[in-house]
């Protein structure tokens, strides 16, 4: 079979998800460290049908959505669902909201390198 690569048509929409879902909306910060001793952050906010979150991590962003149920996720658990992080004990809330510059930041940076990346391969 042949595979093609994805194209997204604006793919800011798809990766400001810290600009789009979480500045100006209650929503959680949190730090933690994982078995191989690198810190991350866990951002969560939940809406009516969807808990989102973004694990900033060494090796990138992560960015998932999982349906509310009835039962309230922790944080912890929400790391597991990301399934290739392996954390070592409860991650802790960051109250300073200061971190959210630092966060939007970190996105606007991924999001110029990616479109570096795509503006070399057309």
């Amino acid at each position: 079979s042949t595979h093609s690569a994805i194209h997204l048509e604006n793919p800011e929409s798809h990766l400001r998800w810290y600009f789009k879902y979480f500045l100006g909306t209650a929503h959680q910060n949190y730090y933690g460290k994982t078995v191989e001793k690198n810190m991350f952050i866990l951002s969560v906010v939940k809406s009516e049908e969807y808990y989102r979150a973004i694990l900033w991590a060494k090796t990138g962003l992560q960015r998932i959505h999982l349906p509310v149920s009835h039962k309230t996720r922790s944080p912890h658990s929400i790391c597991q669902e990301f399934g290739d992080i392996n954390v070592v004990r409860a991650p802790r809330e960051i109250k300073e909201a200061d971190i959210q510059k630092d966060l939007l930041y970190i996105e606007e940076q991924e999001v110029s390198i990616l479109r570096l990346c795509v503006d070399t391969t057309a």
